[in-house]
């Protein structure tokens, strides 16, 4: 027969033996290692507010919710409490749930409103449905959220990673159409390998020192770098634009664009990846380029030299073409003004492109310095005895003729 059940912070009517549950650790831990155990719906609750509010880590609480299950209002978990949610509805209705200082939620399944995850907080998703129109999902300082599936809010939903927090995405849909996917502060950690993000009218922003690097996703619609932030994109396909603004740095080295815009005082470096239709830099950004071979209206630029950045003055609709150094074929229209469809370079945009070796070329160079190394050190083990400074000496040659080749490649 189902009891009903008001858990409260220190009245915990289900009590074991002391355990040592692993909580804030990488998914749902054994029941047995809990002190508490509930689960919903087969043990009914009508407020949910679990674990200890000073964050101690003791006594253990874990909650299980699955199909059938609802938790209404506002639900905590606090500190020394595991929330595995499997199916069930939590928090709906424009309720929402809040992962508070040493929680852990594991979310596999199941409906939940607007979510709260706050500093020390750990949040597995793996399934379910977070989020509906009008939704928002915060990610605070000091949380760590990890998302390798799951539906993510809905029109005009908000997702927000602040300063400080640590977010890790390889799967999902994140918002519909005219949503936001907001990163911004100092010291974020922001890494996406997959995922869906955004439909008609939605952005995804970087601001304020954050950095967030790409290696894979489908981006819908609009992805900004902006107020000194950092992105690095290696792969992923961006369908829509993406843009450097407000002294945005923005460096892509895979993946594939069909937009890029550049505005004054941002950068883009471009080493690798596609795009399939314009770039535009305004007045006062820059522009590198990184590849094996550059060509000016058909003409090898033959007079490079290696890793020295080359300026390009041209603006009168000259052809800059050649090869990055992934091996991608890029080709850009040098137009100073502003033609229908075609690139654009404004006046006062810095331009340059910058030889590299072939990748094969750089894997013999590294190979050829790693030799080196090794006969060095094979004379300094079978030498006589030498002095401290000549043995000094002898590694600084080492350093001096070998850390360029290794540097460069490693694609520096």
């Amino acid at each position: 027969m189902s009891r009903q059940l008001t858990i409260a912070l220190f009245a915990m009517t289900l009590t074991s033996a002391s355990a040592s549950a692993q909580v804030n650790g990488p998914g749902p831990s054994d029941p047995n290692d809990f002190d508490t155990v509930i689960n919903v719906p087969a043990d009914q609750t009508s407020i949910v507010s679990v674990g200890n509010i000073d964050g101690s880590t003791t006594p253990t609480t874990q909650v299980n919710v699955a199909d059938g299950g609802t938790l209404s209002g506002v639900v905590n978990a606090y500190g020394g409490s595991e929330i595995n949610f499997s199916g069930g509805m939590i928090g709906t209705g424009g309720n929402s749930f809040v992962a508070n200082p040493g929680s852990e939620v594991n979310i596999s399944g199941g409906s939940i409103g607007r979510f709260t995850a706050l500093p020390d907080s750990l949040v597995n998703i793996r399934g379910g449905n977070i989020g509906t129109d009008y939704s928002q999902f915060l990610a605070y300082q000091g949380s760590r959220i990890n998302i390798s599936g799951g539906s993510f809010g809905g029109y005009l939903s908000f997702f927000l990673a602040n300063q400080g927090s640590q977010v890790s995405i390889s799967g999902g849909s994140f918002g519909g159409d005219f949503s936001t996917f907001f990163v911004r502060g100092h010291g974020n950690a922001v890494n996406i390998s997959g995922g869906s993000f955004g439909g008609d009218g939605s952005r995804f922003q970087v601001r304020g020192r954050s950095m967030v690097n790409v290696s894979g996703g489908r981006f819908g619609h609009v992805f900004e770098a902006g107020s000194d932030s950092t992105v690095n994109i290696s792969g992923g396909t961006f369908e829509y634009s993406l843009v450097a603004i407000l002294g945005g740095s923005l460096s892509i080295s895979g993946g594939s664009v069909e937009r890029l815009s550049v505005d004054s005082e941002s950068e883009l470096n471009i080493s690798g990846g596609t795009v399939a239709n314009e770039l535009n830099a305004k007045a006062g950004s820059k522009v590198s380029l990184f590849g094996t071979e550059f060509f000016l209206d058909g003409v090898l630029l033959d007079s490079l030299t290696l890793h020295e950045a080359y300026l390009v003055e041209e603006r009168g609709g000259q052809v800059l073409s050649g090869t990055l150094a992934d091996g991608s074929a890029f080709d850009f229209i040098l137009n100073g003004a502003s033609v229908s469809e075609e690139d654009l370079f404004e006046s006062g945009s810095v331009l340059t492109v910058t030889l590299v070796p072939e990748p094969a070329s750089a894997v013999l160079l590294l190979l050829a310095s790693g030799a080196l190394l090794s006969r060095r050190r094979s004379t300094w083990l079978h030498s006589p005895a030498r002095e401290p400074s000549a043995l000094a000496a002898d590694f600084a040659k080492v350093k001096t003729s070998t850390s360029y080749v290794v540097e460069n490649g490693c694609g520096s």
